[in-house]
């Protein structure tokens, strides 16, 4: 789903919200074991689905769970409803239009679930991935947009939308990992989608070195522009910002979104892990304050080929970078 925008949880609280008073006070149901059992099936595939690919931190990290609560509530209200009901409805058209219906639905939430869950596995890339060490490290974060943008749908905006069409974007970015700041009430700034960068709590958050290499390229002449600055104003060379590239062995680990006149390196430096190396900064497309991170193999400058990447961090020790993860570095 979209990862700039509130409209995934505004669409989600219009449908789920009146969908689940619905459902507590629905009658007809009583009677029909077999229906009642598929409208829980489907609430709770949608409700997973819009657990993990909506971008909560835009409005409220923890907002998420709520979706987890109203499933957990109607599958125990309409269960307790039937409980005494046969199993089988009896034959009548309106007993056999509501499990077709409810069939139907649970096939596209069921196709929906599997295309996102494979934005989870990054298993599928040939080569092994690369280990680094969280690029920001000062509070708690989490992933705004991240996972495997080749097979899976919905959570890596990069190449495909969450209808599956392709964006037309660089292949390089198909594993790229967009990281906010938050504070431990779920929220990235001061009201939602903010339009001042200061109101970020990213916004000049100190970069480290995630590997140790070489620097190979620094670009550092964009300014910091306001959030959601039109794309227009960028080309396809400037749309991720300020940036840093490192070869780190065999790998090509950028850096971007960069605060303008922040990067404290450059091409030909050596640097460690941990060592601090530059800002977060608003430089870019259509972007907010936030940390943007890929790997590449081959080269990095769009010949390369992608690469997934595992972080260091608490309740992440070694695990892939997709949306909505918990950070906090140790």
């Amino acid at each position: 789903m979209p990862w700039l925008t509130a409209i995934p949880v505004y669409i989600w609280a219009g449908v789920f919200f009146p969908l689940t008073f619905i459902l507590w006070f629905l009658k007809p149901i009583r009677n029909n074991k077999m229906v009642a059992i598929l409208i829980i099936l489907d609430y709770l595939g949608a409700s997973l689905y819009c657990f993990y690919a909506i971008n909560w931190v835009v409005v409220n990290y923890f907002y998420r769970f709520i979706t987890l609560i109203l499933s957990v509530v109607i599958a125990f209200r309409l269960l307790v409803k039937v409980k005494k009901s046969p199993f089988l409805p009896k034959v009548s058209f309106f007993s056999l239009a509501g499990v077709g219906i409810s069939l139907l639905i649970l096939l596209m939430v069921g196709y929906m679930d599997v295309r996102l869950f494979q934005s989870f596995d990054y298993k599928a890339y040939k080569d092994k991935p690369v280990l680094l060490w969280f690029p920001v490290r000062r509070g708690m974060y989490t992933i705004m947009n991240g996972g495997n943008g080749i097979y899976g749908l919905g959570m890596n905006d990069y190449l495909h939308d969450w209808l599956g069409q392709p964006t037309g974007k660089n292949p390089e970015l198909a594993y790229a990992a967009d990281i906010v700041k938050m504070d431990i009430y779920g929220h990235m700034s001061n009201g939602t989608l903010a339009n001042s960068s200061p109101e970020y709590l990213g916004m000049d958050d100190t970069v480290y070195s995630p590997c140790q290499g070489e620097v190979v390229f620094v670009g550092d002449s964009l300014p910091d522009v306001p959030p959601f600055s039109p794309k227009s104003n960028f080309s396809q060379d400037t749309m991720l910002g300020n940036k840093i590239v490192i070869k780190c062995y065999i790998y090509y680990i950028t850096l971007s979104n960069l605060r303008n006149e922040g990067i404290m390196v450059k091409a030909g430096d050596q640097v460690f892990v941990g060592e601090i190396i530059a800002s977060v900064g608003s430089s870019g497309a259509n972007t907010i304050p936030h940390m943007h991170i890929h790997a590449t193999i081959g080269g990095w400058n769009g010949e390369g080929q992608a690469v997934p990447m595992l972080f260091d961090g608490v309740f992440a020790v070694n695990q892939f970078a997709t949306r909505n993860k918990i950070y906090i570095p140790h």
